[in-house]
């Protein structure tokens, strides 16, 4: 079980996850372990919200003792580290056998650990054409009341020799409209023709309020909304005059 540990710093609220995840893949006989980066999200009171996490994610395999660490980079004062995430992989003995680079909103590479190395050392020595963009005086100061969504800087720089490992699927066109849903989002509630079949009789899919709000009747929604909620107070003050608790059938 995620038991975060909440922090509110005035602008913002921070989610430091405490517990840790399990996953095991029976068909191979492993499992693996690790924890959640700490989620921040800006602008809570005021302005447009927007969110990012940072920390480090160590993902184990119980099997073999191989380890992935991932760190999830802070924006940073002019948000040039946005999103980004850098780590490796590694065997029991510490030695690294791949290297992770992306972004968790965009896509993750890997590639070589030599290779990898070799592009940074011509990064660092300014071997490779610079993307930062100049400070162009408008972020906020710190003290203001808002915190600036920061600007995305670039792309993912791709190493010569990366192999894509994940990229993020193209949202649907009117996800803008559906509160920038995702295609899996979107699909949730949808109830297509054989699904009475499987679908158990309380599945939410089934409620009216839904019903007419996916397709598009908002007030239908409404009333019927209210009307389920009416319901629910309803039986609960029955419960209360006969003292008896709630059971499931």
């Amino acid at each position: 079980s995620i038991y975060p540990k909440l922090k509110f710093w005035g602008k913002s609220v921070e989610a430091e996850p405490q517990g840790t995840i399990t996953l095991e893949l029976l068909k191979h006989g492993e499992a693996y372990t690790w924890t959640n980066p700490t989620c921040c999200v800006h602008n809570v009171l005021v302005g447009k919200l927007w969110i990012e996490q940072y920390g480090t994610v160590e993902i184990v395999n119980h099997r073999t003792g191989d380890k992935c660490v991932l760190h999830f980079k802070p924006c940073g004062l002019f948000g040039k580290e946005l999103h980004r995430v850098e780590g490796h992989i590694q065997d029991k003995n510490k030695k690294k056998l791949f290297m992770i680079y992306g972004k968790w909103t965009e896509c993750l590479w890997g590639v070589d650990p030599a290779a990898y190395e070799s592009f940074r050392k011509r990064e660092r020595r300014g071997d490779l054409p610079s993307k930062m963009q100049p400070d162009d005086g408008s972020q906020k100061a710190e003290g203001d009341v808002v915190d600036t969504v920061p600007e995305v800087q670039e792309t993912v720089q791709v190493i010569p020799g990366s192999k894509l490992l994940w990229r993020v699927n193209t949202r649907p066109p009117n996800s803008a409209q559906m509160y920038n849903f995702t295609s899996f989002t979107v699909s949730l509630n949808e109830l297509q023709s054989g699904m009475e079949k499987t679908l158990a009789p309380t599945d939410c899919r089934w409620r009216p309020d839904i019903r007419g709000m996916e397709n598009g009747d908002m007030d239908l929604a409404s009333q019927e909304k209210e009307r389920l909620e009416e319901k629910q107070r309803e039986a609960r003050r029955e419960r209360a005059k006969r003292e008896a608790e709630w059971q499931t059938r």
